[in-house]
């Protein structure tokens, strides 16, 4: 059973993209790899728990990440981001994002007034 992917040099190709890692893949680490998008089939992975984006180069989230409904943890640290989406509100079982925000990162008030509470 999947539960875990940690991806290797060449991620890209190595995601999961059959429909047994869709209902069954928790967690996701793509820390490191220059990234500056996200590979849309990341959305199907609804069971998604956790998902790690450390240390890559984006500046941004697709609106598709609301999707991911399942997760708790988010960790965004290492990123260039100027603006989040608004759809990330509807992470309602979010209880940890790394970081909450930064200087220079654009967040929705609601989004805003959400993760304050949950400090």
């Amino acid at each position: 059973m999947m539960r875990d992917f940690v991806s290797s040099d060449n991620f890209y190709n190595n995601l999961p993209r059959d429909k047994k890692a869709f209902t069954k893949l928790t967690e996701l680490d793509l820390d490191g790899y220059d990234l500056t998008s996200l590979p849309e089939c990341i959305a199907k992975y609804t069971k998604l728990t956790k998902l790690s984006l450390k240390n890559n180069r984006l500046t941004s989230l697709p609106d598709w990440i609301g999707l991911l409904t399942n997760l708790t943890e988010l960790d965004l640290r290492y990123n260039q981001f100027t603006s989040l989406p608004k759809s990330i509100a509807n992470l309602a079982n979010l209880e940890k994002i790394n970081p909450l925000y930064e200087p220079t990162t654009k967040i929705g008030n609601r989004y805003s007034k959400q993760v304050s509470a949950k400090m």
